[in-house]
């Protein structure tokens, strides 16, 4: 995801960690690219790659313009030169693409500063039906090994505890002859079981890449 820095002096870090150096002050109005959004020890993160190629992380708090891809939904929409213009640059017909560079107010609506596949740039109303085409960054979540192992674990205890409740209680049944099917701690114990196998698939993922 492109983005342009709103904020001024954003500190650049090598790691996901404050108390480490910082590597760079990033200007307000630099363009970067955005590769993921990772969350670690309870603090969100911008992984970003400069136009230099230096790679690193700032705060996920830091104020940015996510530079966007958009297709034209509407029929067809006028370009102008300038937000609240009469000064039509040229029209739009549906299923243009374009990048949205900037966002601008003014007389109480909003506008979208554009340049379209064809290099032409101008100002488009931002209540135009359009729709985005470049992905959304998600969110990744930076687990310890540890904590993949230990919901494995204890899913599977919570799991296979259901399970034996289960069994016992259709063994022996009480004086109305039911039995208890505990099928809250089984599928819990499934679903935490599974979610530890996905996130120790993703840490022996990331160490396999970054080797």
């Amino acid at each position: 995801m492109r983005a342009r820095l709103l904020d001024d002096n954003v500190l650049l870090y090598a790691t996901l960690d404050y108390e480490t150096e910082p590597i760079f002050r990033l200007p307000k109005g630099i363009e970067l690219e955005i590769t993921q959004i990772v969350e670690k020890d309870n603090a969100s993160w911008f992984a970003v790659c400069l136009p230099d190629q230096q790679t690193g992380f700032i705060s996920y708090k830091t104020e940015i313009f996510q530079i966007r891809q958009l297709v034209l939904v509407s029929k067809q929409a006028a370009v102008y030169a300038a937000p609240a213009s009469n000064i039509v640059r040229y029209t739009l017909q549906a299923g243009a693409v374009f990048t949205c560079f900037d966002e601008v107010s003014n007389q109480g609506d909003k506008w979208l500063y554009i340049v379209d596949q064809a290099g032409s740039w101008g100002f488009l109303l931002a209540t135009t039906k359009m729709k985005r085409v470049d992905p959304i960054l998600k969110v990744a979540h930076d687990v310890p090994q540890s904590t993949a192992v230990r919901n494995m674990v204890l899913g599977g205890l919570w799991a296979v505890g259901g399970t034996i409740v289960t069994i016992w209680s259709f063994m022996q049944p009480d004086r109305d002859g039911k039995s208890v099917i505990a099928w809250g701690a089984i599928l819990f114990g499934i679903a935490q079981f599974v979610n530890g196998i996905n996130q120790f698939m993703h840490r022996a993922h990331q160490s396999e890449s970054a080797s």
